[in-house]
């Protein structure tokens, strides 16, 4: 039988095999099944693989399933917005950035009180 891919393994071949930097793309745990993570996750319409043990799926299956994943991506974009790397540089992720819009914070005043009826 064959030994069961590392995540580290699983990582590093769909990094390689689709040319995205390995610091974009992890895999994680949560309640009970594997998550693509990181940012080419977040660019995904699903990252869950609904399996529960990395030895379920070989490394290949493993490829396969961000292939998948991948091209329903690259599906709906133009010719020149498929590459996982640019797509992902685009991107402003610092959730504290001054240049967004601010959000204005109404406060409550007594004089905005409804009448008692």
């Amino acid at each position: 039988m064959a030994k069961a891919p590392t995540k580290k393994a699983i990582v590093q071949a769909v990094c390689t095999k689709f040319n995205i930097k390995p610091e974009y793309l992890n895999i994680d745990k949560d309640d009970g099944f594997y998550y693509w993570t990181g940012f080419a996750a977040c660019m995904l319409d699903g990252s869950c693989t609904y399996i529960k043990y990395l030895s379920d799926w070989t490394l290949d299956r493993w490829v396969a399933d961000f292939e998948s994943k991948l091209e329903e991506w690259q599906e709906y974009r133009d010719e020149g917005e498929r590459d996982m790397n640019t797509e992902i540089e685009k991107i402003n992720w610092d959730i504290d950035n001054t240049d967004e819009p601010e959000v204005i914070v109404l406060s409550y005043s007594k004089d905005w009180s409804v009448p008692d009826e």
